[in-house]
């Protein structure tokens, strides 16, 4: 069996300097510019969150208005048209080539419509802009009103069991003061958010999706064996399984477009095991067996969850078993030495895991520690955890 662990020498050099930024996306509707009328025809918008309703209330429509109409388009005029000289006297036009028009019968001085927002990848972080208006004859020479403007900023906020929606962001990847094949550390991008599991694969998840439980830790000596991580498995059973719950979450609609299940690759892996930190740990610069499970201090795998997560909401991201990666590898330090976007190796012999199990030492636990194999190895301290993320082929 070949088996690939970091080279047994390192370079002494400490990270100086390392940043930090999460580049999060507020949902939020806000209002601009004034309605005109009165009182002033008045537009708002609820939470504009990526694959739900989104819902304007339009109001203050005057009893004596023919039709109102509501302006929905991604461009807005700024600081507003001027519609004085055609005839209407403070109203102003805020929205640009109105991109959709949703009408009402008048009758009521509220009027109120929702449309579903696509949870389509390329709409996070766009703003749609609105604006109603209504056709009131005689009110003004030009027989209309304006509202003022909503600007609604798109996120996703999808609640999804035991996943962890993590946000875009920028960290530095690697150490230079582990195994050589860490370095450089060197600038990652991740450009769009994802979910990751709050825990690694259960054996009971495992189980109902699979029809099997390959794991050495399971059975009468091991009691809530279902929740312990699924071990035993090689990559091709990770990825299996990863295919399987794309396929089942799909059916139940809960796969947003350009996304699938998957394995993390290396950076986002390491992105979220750091969540914010730059030591060692994401618990510092040192840990303890009080905040994970390994060096064979219990001897055998414990329960996910057992121990304190990190910033992020993550469990066992240090110990407990090591977590096969997407990424491919050639046992080399093969990290860049400049900035980077959404990094992933695609070809190589090996493929990598991290994270280290429930039989390493601490300096093998590290957020920076990389290993890795043949993608048919299996071992009862290597199992995995799944992401939900952007599709890589």
């Amino acid at each position: 069996m070949l088996m690939f662990k970091p080279s047994v020498f390192f370079n002494a050099f400490a990270i100086a300097g390392a940043v930090f930024f999460i580049a999060s996306v507020r949902a939020q509707s806000v209002s601009f510019g004034a309605g005109c009328g009165s009182p002033n025809l008045t537009l708002s918008a609820s939470s504009p969150r990526l694959g739900s309703l989104l819902t304007f209330t339009t109001t203050n429509i005057p009893a004596g208005a023919v039709i109102s109409a509501q302006m929905l388009t991604f461009s807005r005029s700024n600081p507003g048209g001027d519609l004085s000289a055609f005839g209407a006297p403070g109203c102003s036009l805020l929205v640009i080539s109105a991109g959709a028009v949703t009408t009402w019968l008048s009758g009521s001085p509220v009027a109120t419509n929702s449309l579903v927002i696509p949870l389509f990848p390329s709409y996070l972080g766009r703003t749609l802009y609105g604006q109603s208006a209504s056709l009131v004859p005689g009110y003004n020479p030009l027989g209309v009103i304006t509202s003022n403007g909503t600007a609604s900023t798109f996120n996703v906020t999808q609640t999804i069991p035991n996943m962890v929606q993590i946000p875009s962001g920028i960290f530095m990847m690697g150490s230079n003061a582990g195994y050589l094949d860490e370095a450089p550390v060197h600038q990652v991008a991740i450009t769009q958010q994802f979910w990751i599991g709050r825990y690694e694969v259960k054996q009971g998840d495992y189980q109902a999706l699979m029809g099997n439980n390959p794991s050495f830790h399971q059975g009468a000596n091991y009691p809530g064996s279902d929740n312990l991580p699924v071990e035993m498995v090689s990559y091709g059973n990770a990825t299996a399984y990863c295919i399987a719950l794309t396929a089942a979450e799909s059916l139940a609609g809960r796969v947003p477009v350009g996304y699938q299940y998957r394995l993390a690759t290396e950076a986002e892996w390491e992105y979220c095991c750091r969540a914010g930190t730059t030591s060692a740990f994401n618990t510092g610069p040192s840990l303890s067996s009080s905040q994970a499970n390994f060096v064979n201090a219990i001897g055998e795998t414990t329960i996910v969850g057992s121990y304190a997560a990190n910033a992020f909401g993550l469990y066992d991201m240090h110990g407990n078993v090591w977590e096969w990666c997407r990424d491919s590898w050639d046992g080399t330090g093969n990290y860049p030495n400049t900035s980077v976007a959404n990094p992933y190796v695609a070809s190589g012999p090996y493929r990598v895991f991290r994270g280290g199990g429930w039989y390493d030492f601490s300096f093998d636990c590290r957020s920076a520690i990389r290993s890795g194999s043949y993608s048919s190895l299996h071992l009862n301290d290597l199992g995995f955890r799944v992401v939900l993320a952007p599709i890589i082929l």
